[in-house]
Order: C-alpha cells, then sequence, then structure tokens
C-alpha cells in the first residue's frame, strides 16, 4: 500500500471548504519555488478526514497539490 509522504488532512470542514483549502494548498506549492522543488519529489496529497472515514484511506478522496487536473484518486495512483 503506497500512502503520500505528506498528507494534510482536513478535519471539521465541509466539502466546499474543503476544495477552497486544497486550493490555497495548490497555491502554496505552485508560488513557493522551494516548496515546488520539493514536491518533485515528495508526493504530497490532501483529503478531508470525512471522506476518509467514509471510503477509506484507498478510496478516491485524495487530492493532488501539484496536478490540478486529477480532481480525485486513491493512495495507490498518487
Amino acid at each position: 500500500m503506497a500512502f503520500p509522504r505528506l498528507l494534510f488532512v482536513l478535519a471539521d470542514t465541509g466539502e466546499q471548504a474543503a476544495r477552497q483549502r486544497i486550493r490555497d494548498l495548490q497555491a502554496l506549492a505552485d508560488g513557493h519555488p522551494l516548496v515546488a522543488r520539493m514536491l518533485m519529489t515528495v508526493k504530497a496529497g490532501a483529503a478531508r478526514l470525512a471522506d476518509l472515514e467514509q471510503r477509506g484511506v484507498n478510496g478516491p478522496v485524495w487530492h493532488a497539490l501539484t496536478d490540478h487536473t486529477r480532481v480525485r484518486y486513491g493512495a495507490r495512483q498518487l
């Protein structure tokens, strides 16, 4: 089982607020050269705690911080 090396689990947040926080994390990844450089080798993802509890860690709950075209995917696909 493969997990992202850097995980952001968003707790106590609705789906709309989680989308905004994920966009903020993606903007941070894009906007800071050192973070962008690190994410070229370190896999990173974000997911809502509620989605993890409902669908499990291998379910389509993860959002990539570096690939904005992928909406949700399982941990093995990261």
